[in-house]
């Protein structure tokens, strides 16, 4: 059994991603709400995704990656409508801690219906400046994404009204 270090390093580094991409987007999205409701946001948000219901955040992580990773190979248009669908999912999560990855993925494509046009339009209004995090080496998306997470956050409570 001969395998190169760098095949180690690169699994190792998929596999702690795997175990982290879940949690990290529910614990964002918790955040945002807690900016758009005004309820105390803290750094400390950043942590909530793993103190609360990690396995779920996990199982929430693996869907999306194994959903859209069978679109992506299907065909890409139904990539694209699966992505768009999945968009509120780590809002419904990190709103109601008693529902599961499943149904929080069903709730999101749900709530999408409809709105998919109105989230295309708050996607390209940030492309021009996702493009100009390449030449920063994503320093700028330190700024930039937050906003963009608060701003879907406001689509989310937008639509749940």
């Amino acid at each position: 059994f001969n395998m190169p270090l760098y095949a180690i390093l690169i699994a190792g580094f998929l596999f702690v991603a795997l175990l982290t991409y879940g949690p990290l987007k529910v614990s964002s999205c918790k955040n945002a709400l807690n900016m758009i409701r005004n309820t105390k946001p803290s750094a400390k948000d950043v942590w909530f995704g793993f103190k609360n219901k990690y396995f779920r955040n996990v199982a929430y992580g693996l869907c999306l990656f194994f959903s859209y990773l069978f679109h992506l190979i299907l065909l890409i248009f139904p990539f694209f409508l699966k992505y768009f669908s999945y968009q509120l999912s780590g809002y419904v999560l990190a709103d109601d801690l008693e529902i599961g990855a499943i149904v929080a993925l069903k709730q999101s494509k749900m709530l999408m219906k409809g709105h998919r046009k109105f989230y295309l339009k708050l996607f390209f209004k940030y492309f021009p400046q996702m493009l100009l995090c390449v030449p920063t080496a994503y320093i700028y998306s330190l700024f930039l994404r937050p906003k963009f997470v608060t701003t879907i956050g406001c689509l989310y409570l937008d639509v749940l009204e």
